[in-house]
């Protein structure tokens, strides 16, 4: 989702505002600016603290294989 809206952004700011400027917005850039620009004010609506926990601060799973056989032992046994 933040991948869509960032490039919504982009797009607003490198294509949009540049035809705007210009008074070359035809229809159909006109239809794509309107769907854009409603994802783009829809960001600040995003619970943004709980987007930095979960997917920036929270640290990630390990990527490789765990040995089934440590996580069976009970606390305080050993592997012989």
């Amino acid at each position: 989702m933040l991948f869509e809206l960032a490039w919504k952004t982009i797009w607003l700011t490198a294509v949009a505002m540049p035809l705007w400027s210009a008074n070359a917005i035809d229809a159909r850039a006109m239809e794509t600016v309107r769907d854009c620009a409603l994802a783009v004010v829809l960001i600040p609506l995003i619970p943004w603290r709980y987007v930095l926990a979960n997917y920036v601060r929270k640290p990630g799973d390990r990527w490789r294989r765990v040995d089934r056989r440590e996580t069976i032992l009970a606390p305080g046994e050993s592997r012989a």
